[in-house]
């Protein structure tokens, strides 16, 4: 057999690499990442194991889930075609001579697509493996099994997915979902819409820290030298936001391409790991702000979801102490949302907290080992799975898996965690979780607050009088101080 020239030995070196690097291209995209199984906590049937040796075994199952890779919405597609449109005269280097941007299907924009139909029906499979004992009777129950979705499709159809993953033998199950009409009422799994001081004060408030910081991390070296690079490599013309268009448009080509096609898109070659960081971390800027531990107000978004899931836990056990029917105890409830509810539940949580501001001024070295990454903490298909365990020698416990890996919560004394410790940190988030409590602190539109800082609520609407009061007070001190000096 004849051997491979040179040449063809330096090709076959470089299609290797260019693979390795697509395939890390593809959990290196923000947000935008593609869904996989987080191994750095423990997996879920070992931490099955280690609950079984204290004599506790799961009861109930509740998941949060954030959709499956779908399709750009709206504004996406608007930066799609624009790319498309400056690629076609574009001064390209030889190696990417024509390139181009898949065109998008006009009538998919926003929805579910077949690769992330495939990530949930494989993670309801999975859920289905690990928890033999609730899923034993094999056939599927709405009243032991309730699904919920937003009123987005890509939501709808990833519950869907799930189910039929967890139910092989049933056509479909049910789902409930909101009305679009219905969505500014929707505080469980849109509570992000439903909170008119979070909408303004912070989502689309384009002086916040969010847009601040994310301008000044853009005038910083690395993202400098990003550009700098990918002008060198691909295109000598490219400004900044041609960057972060083909940043996106390499990651919905990998999110809307089938699961098993193996040929990665040219698009994603030009980025490198300097390029990668640098972007990664200008799209988690954004999302600590907006979404994360920026402001004190997020943290408030997943209350009432979490709330219903309190509720939930106590029917169940109190159904299974009385030994009711199975009709007053799900064994599991699977909720399905965005990743604008993900992220704050993991604020409320105390989950992936830094010690430090996510700012463009942070030191690399912080920046490098950040806890708050996107990529992996929120890609497509993230879910946050709850575990209630009944236990014959203690009172009930939860475990916690975000992305199928064990998580601690921070303020329990364990991973296997007393329920009484939940309630006890939910009594310090608030002391009555309604929603009326909810709806008043969402109606007071009044400038955000920073972190731990912040002015008290105080019921009965004292806030306003007791700030005017303090301001009196004050002025009177100044004037007093004033006439001394005189």
């Amino acid at each position: 057999m004849a051997k491979p020239s040179a040449a063809a030995t330096v090709f076959l070196v470089l299609a290797c690499l260019h693979t390795v690097q697509s395939e890390g291209v593809r959990y290196r995209l923000s947000g935008k990442s593609n869904y996989q199984i987080n191994t750095e906590g423990t997996s879920i049937p070992k931490a099955l194991e280690q609950a079984a040796d204290e004599s506790c075994t799961p009861i109930q199952l509740s998941l949060v889930g954030r959709h499956g890779a779908r399709y750009p919405t709206g504004t996406g597609v608007k930066r799609h075609d624009a790319l498309e449109k400056r690629l076609i005269t574009a001064d390209l280097t030889m190696a990417y001579k024509g390139l181009t941007v898949p065109e998008l299907p006009k009538e998919d924009i926003g929805k579910l697509s077949a690769r992330g139909t495939y990530e949930w029906q494989q993670i309801g499979s999975r859920v289905r493996t690990y928890f033999p004992d609730l899923f034993a009777d094999d056939e599927y129950d709405p009243l032991t099994y309730k699904f919920e979705s937003s009123y987005m499709q890509r939501a709808f159809a990833s519950a869907k997915a799930f189910g039929r993953g967890a139910f092989p033998d049933t056509e479909e199950v049910d789902v409930s979902d909101k009305l679009e009409g219905e969505t500014n009422s929707d505080t469980i799994l849109r509570p992000f819409d439903s909170c008119p001081r979070y909408v303004k004060e912070i989502a689309y408030n384009k002086t916040s820290d969010e847009w601040t910081q994310s301008k000044l991390w853009r005038d910083e070296t690395p993202m400098r030298h990003a550009l700098r690079a990918l002008q060198q490599r691909m295109w000598p013309h490219m400004k900044m936001a041609d960057m972060h268009a083909m940043y996106e448009a390499c990651a919905y080509e990998l999110l809307t391409r089938p699961e098993g096609e193996t040929a990665e898109p040219l698009v994603c070659s030009a980025f490198r790991e300097p390029e990668l960081e640098a972007l990664e971390y200008d799209a988690d800027l954004r999302s600590w702000w907006e979404k994360g531990y920026g402001y004190k107000l997020t943290a408030l978004l997943s209350q009432m979801l979490l709330t219903e899931i309190r509720n939930e836990w106590h029917n169940s056990v109190m159904a299974q102490q009385a030994d009711q029917p199975v009709t007053t105890n799900p064994k599991g409830i699977f909720r399905f949302t965005h990743a604008e509810l993900i992220m704050p539940l993991f604020t409320t949580l105390g989950l992936f907290k830094d010690d430090f501001v996510l700012a463009a001024e942070t030191d690399p070295e912080l920046i490098a080992n950040r806890q708050w990454n996107q990529s992996k903490i929120c890609p497509m298909s993230a879910n946050v799975l709850f575990v209630l365990h009944g236990c014959k020698e203690s009172n009930p416990k939860i475990q916690l898996f975000v992305n199928e890996g064990l998580v601690k919560l921070p303020w329990c004394s364990s991973t296997l965690c007393p329920l009484s410790e939940f309630e006890d940190y939910m009594h310090s988030l608030c002391d009555e979780c309604t929603h009326a409590a909810w709806h008043s602190t969402c109606t007071q539109i009044r400038p955000e607050h920073h972190g731990e800082v912040g002015i008290v609520l105080l019921p009965g609407g004292a806030t306003i009088p007791l700030v005017l009061a303090i301001c009196l007070v004050i002025y009177l001190i100044g004037i007093h101080w004033r006439s001394k000096q005189r």
